[in-house]
């Protein structure tokens, strides 16, 4: 069994991209980054703007597709 290899870089988001989200109830929807913020401990999470008018804090990992 391989082991998974690590990027070599964590993947970079910018307003206006248009994304994959998996949210917390499992569903996949098209998104839009609205917002970066980054918390105080270095994680970035991402203001995402889906359906007609729902928005949500993701973390990179929900990220499922570019």
């Amino acid at each position: 069994m391989s082991a998974r290899k690590k990027p070599d870089k964590p993947r970079q988001f910018s307003v206006g991209d248009s994304v994959k989200v998996n949210l917390h109830s499992g569903r996949i929807v098209d998104a839009t980054i609205k917002a970066v913020v980054v918390e105080v401990d270095g994680e970035t999470r991402y203001q995402v703007d889906f359906d007609r008018d729902r928005t949500a804090i993701v973390r990179a990992w929900q990220i499922v597709e570019e």
